[in-house]
């Protein structure tokens, strides 16, 4: 582990080193914000991929300057924005409300006059070349600055298929305050995938675990002893979540009272007969299903959904702070599943066709 001298000695070096590449990041900053006021209104999507390259730049000099968890941090950061804005909404970006708007002003002109590492003989010096797009600190303030002025974190993903219809759900949370719902055609028949989707293995993934990583750091939590091996289900209901309903082959609801926002978060069971009625303050109640629907020519869709509501407005605060800021890494362990979901799915749905065509003795 460095010392703390030897990181900001680190850090003044690249602020310092890197320097021409700092001035023309705030170059980029200073034309994205110009077009802004000047009244362009990109989709979001387009506005969120503009936010991805900052993040990348910080990964890629830390990596070249011999810090690798600034560089390994970083370029995950930067792979979830990209994961985030592929599914971002094409709707025009609009300006916050005040709050919002005067919250992300501060940010951006903090990290623009950033006022630390860079040598310099006059505070002007900063005006253009504070280490914006070099280390974490600057980089994120603007990046979470834009974020708050232009309300991207109150924006809702756009799937093509937004809006399908669940009874089981339903029956549980039908009142909600957060959905978010994904889907992706697969080439294989339901049961099949929502099998393999019962048995996935998420922590395979190193981008999951390293979101699960990033979330214990920035709430300071003790690193958690987590099931490498296991699968999706079966580790979901050893730490506590409950199954409320199932329709064998097609689907399972899955569902717990909870406080996401303390660092060591812990998920209650609650029987499905009282669920829809738990009311015991500050807590949330989450449900999520598994979900295949069979279409035409033996394949099927597969569809997840969480569904998010407080039990009481103090929760209802706490989660919503907690949304704002780890949203982007809870949607993007979703979209990290549905891929490689579908690989398995049609892999196990290809070996079944093939046992079943091979020739007996």
């Amino acid at each position: 582990m460095p010392s703390a001298d030897s990181i900001l000695s680190g850090l003044t070096a690249i602020a310092n080193d890197w320097r021409t590449l700092a001035v023309l990041w705030h170059l980029y900053l200073a034309i994205l914000i110009g077009a802004l006021v000047a009244g362009w209104r990109p989709p979001t999507r387009v506005v969120a991929r503009l936010l991805i390259p900052p993040l990348l730049s910080v990964g890629v000099v830390a990596w070249l300057s011999g810090n690798p968890f600034n560089g390994a941090v970083f370029t995950c950061l930067a792979a979830i924005l990209t994961l985030v804005s592929r599914r971002a909404s094409n709707t025009p970006v609009e300006a916050a409300l005040p709050a919002g708007l005067a919250a992300g002003a501060v940010l951006v002109v903090f990290a623009w006059m950033y006022p630390h590492f860079l040598r310099a003989d006059s505070w002007t010096a900063y005006a253009y070349a504070s280490p914006l797009g070099l280390i974490p600190c600057p980089t994120l303030a603007a990046v979470t600055g834009l974020t708050l002025a232009l309300g991207l974190h109150r924006v809702r993903t756009s799937p093509l298929d937004n809006t399908w219809p669940d009874p089981l759900l339903e029956r549980f949370i039908p009142r909600y305050e957060v959905v978010e719902r994904h889907h992706i055609r697969i080439d294989a028949p339901a049961d099949v995938v929502l099998e393999a989707a019962r048995e996935f293995a998420l922590l395979q993934s190193p981008i999951i675990r390293a979101i699960f990583r990033a979330r214990e750091l920035l709430l300071g939590a003790r690193p958690t002893s987590r099931p490498q091996a296991g699968t999706l289900l079966a580790d979901m209901l050893s730490i506590g979540w409950r199954v409320l309903a199932e329709v064998p082959g097609r689907e399972v609801v899955v569902g717990a009272a909870t406080r996401p926002w303390e660092p060591v978060v812990t998920f209650r069971p609650v029987a499905p007969e009282s669920f829809a009625a738990f009311a015991e303050p500050d807590y949330v109640k989450i449900v999520w299903t598994l979900r295949a629907d069979p279409v035409g020519d033996g394949g099927s869709v597969f569809r997840t959904e969480t569904r998010v509501v407080a039990t009481d407005p103090t929760a209802r605060a706490k989660f919503r702070r907690y949304w704002r800021f780890f949203s982007p890494g809870i949607i993007a362990i979703r979209w990290l599943l549905l891929r490689p979901l579908k690989a398995e799915a049609e892999r196990r749905a290809r070996y079944a066709t093939e046992d079943t065509n091979a020739p007996r003795a």
